[in-house]
């Protein structure tokens, strides 16, 4: 590729996955960030690497199980992080369902470098170059403050973080090469902006109290439970 002025445009594969809102949003930042610095990429989403609609049965699930059942999630991290080892087998079965589909998407975008922003697809990823039949460097960018196991892989060639301290964990648990980077943000989240301007460009009172409730693009959580203790806050302000 050479370097300073001769170095040419990278050609980058992004792998993000439609679980949420979240992986998507960051790889639409990602995508614009390496365009504004005169490389190419394209994005493909995990789940369209899984055949016979596993990928979108798998999101399904993913969403009932918050939504219904929070507990088994919180079961499955405690798992991970108590017997790491035993997620091997898991790995591998993903493999075997989405690598080849996940090898042609890096054969036709003729991509130089591989970047993933979803946890499962970085696993398989790392699986590939494992087995030698990925020769492009791999890259995974940590959207979560916590590195839980799923996130890192030795064979992943570097892990990119927002913070010194998921940095740390990351090169701890992979034994491999970490780093910090700025958080993938867009443009309008980093422009500064006066109070009362938010207020009114919200449609919000400008002397009542205020209270923010994020429950992602899924709307996950108890969230009437968490805003009914609000309710009478916001009656005695009327």
């Amino acid at each position: 590729m050479g370097t300073g002025d001769t170095a040419r445009p990278l050609r980058v594969l992004i792998v993000s996955a439609t679980m949420g809102a979240g992986h998507s949003g960051i790889a639409a930042e990602l995508a614009r960030q390496l365009s504004d610095h005169g490389h190419q990429s394209r994005t493909v989403d995990f789940i369209d690497a899984l055949p016979l609609g596993y990928g979108r049965a798998m999101r399904s699930v993913y969403r009932a199980q918050l939504r219904y059942a929070p507990w088994t999630y919180d079961a499955m991290y405690w798992l991970r992080f108590r017997y790491p080892h035993l997620w091997g087998e898991i790995n591998a079965w993903y493999r075997f369902l989405s690598g080849r589909r996940l090898l042609e998407w890096v054969a036709d975008s003729e991509a130089d470098v591989v970047l993933s922003v979803y946890p499962l697809a970085s696993a398989v990823l790392g699986e590939l170059r494992r087995r030698e039949r990925l020769s492009f460097p791999v890259v995974t960018y940590i959207t979560d403050l916590g590195v839980h196991p799923l996130w890192v892989s030795s064979w992943v060639d570097l892990h990119l973080a927002v913070h010194p301290e998921a940095a740390w964990q990351a090169a701890e648990r992979a034994g491999g090469a970490a780093c910090t980077c700025a958080p993938l943000v867009r443009r309008a989240f980093l422009d500064p902006i006066g109070r009362d301007v938010a207020l009114v460009r919200l449609g919000l009172e400008a002397n009542g109290p205020l209270a923010l409730v994020v429950a992602g693009s899924w709307g996950v959580g108890q969230i009437e439970q968490t805003v009914e203790p609000l309710e009478p806050v916001r009656n005695r302000h009327l």
